[in-house]
């Protein structure tokens, strides 16, 4: 009896873990999808000459470049595009046509592109987006990407903003995009 109401348990905490993935994982889908259509009305309305994503900022900004939304030059600064693209596909079994806006099933990093140009900002001691997820990103477009890892640099890039650097590199690529 003790036995069987700990499996018991066991199955309803595994179900609520399950469960608990799921709400996770389509809470995040519902954020990237309207973040993306708030970057969409915010790219008509302003025109900008240039789109700056910092980790999750940086999915988004991918999937604006991915979706055809943008294609200006972008500066991607540790993106978090893997991580939410895995946390997404590994835990929606069946990802309904609404919240496909990234087509997860068949999930693809390789953009087609005709103008685009990319700069990928990551620090080497970045302790919450792997460095090699940039790396990877950039290696599967190296015709449109380009990776500048920053030494001693983690997450939040804060040395390099704060010396002036980061200003640096920003103009730096759009003077050369050009």
């Amino acid at each position: 009896k003790y036995l069987y109401s700990s499996l018991l348990g066991a199955v309803y905490f595994g179900i609520f873990m399950i469960k608990r993935k799921d709400i996770i994982a389509n809470a995040l889908q519902s954020t990237l999808n309207a973040a993306i259509e708030i970057q969409k009305k915010a790219i008509s309305k302003y025109n900008p000459d240039l789109i700056v994503g910092s980790s999750f900022g940086g999915a988004v900004s991918t999937q604006l470049i991915k979706l055809n939304i943008w294609s200006g030059p972008a500066i991607l600064l540790a993106p978090g595009y893997n991580i939410v693209m895995k946390f997404t596909k590994h835990t929606i079994q069946n990802v309904t046509k609404s919240m496909d806006i990234m087509n997860i099933s068949n999930h693809n990093d390789k953009y087609i592109t005709d103008n685009k140009k990319i700069l990928i900002i990551h620090g080497d001691a970045d302790n919450l987006v792997p460095l090699s997820d940039s790396q990877k990103l950039q290696k599967i477009n190296k015709d449109i990407m380009d990776l500048k890892i920053i030494s001693g640099e983690d997450h939040n890039l804060w040395k390099i903003a704060q010396n002036g650097e980061m200003a640096d590199l920003v103009q730096e690529y759009y003077d050369s995009y050009e």
